[in-house]
């Protein structure tokens, strides 16, 4: 039944708007992806999708590191040395975390960063 009203709904919308790739669905969904309408299957509607004028605000990424405690320190300086050159910005930086395990010793080291925005 969904999928009728999806495409029932798809060729109401392409004789609104005047879309004339109807004959196949693929096709007539493309279309009307292409044009900035989507599906959303929660209310079984055609939804034009509009970007926001501003950007919305992003949580920094969480970067786990696990090694062994002689290693830890110098592969978390490497991956983070790695992503402030792509433009990340460190928020946060935990000291090792020792994770015992029955057959192995590991160290965590959590890391928070933040993407560098052209216009920030």
């Amino acid at each position: 039944m969904a999928d009728y009203k999806k495409h029932a709904g798809a060729l109401d919308l392409a004789n609104i708007l005047g879309v004339k790739e109807i004959e196949h669905r693929e096709h007539l969904y493309h279309s009307l992806n292409r044009i900035g309408y989507f599906w959303k299957s929660a209310t079984q509607t055609w939804e034009l999708y509009t970007i926001p004028d501003e950007p919305p605000p992003y949580d920094p990424m969480r970067i786990h590191v696990w090694a062994r405690p002689k290693r830890i320190a110098q592969l978390t300086d490497s991956v983070l040395a790695h992503l402030c050159s792509t433009g990340m910005t460190i928020v946060s930086r935990s000291e090792p975390i020792p994770c015992n395990h029955p057959e192995d010793f590991y160290n965590l080291v959590v890391m928070r960063l933040m993407a560098k925005f052209e216009d920030d």
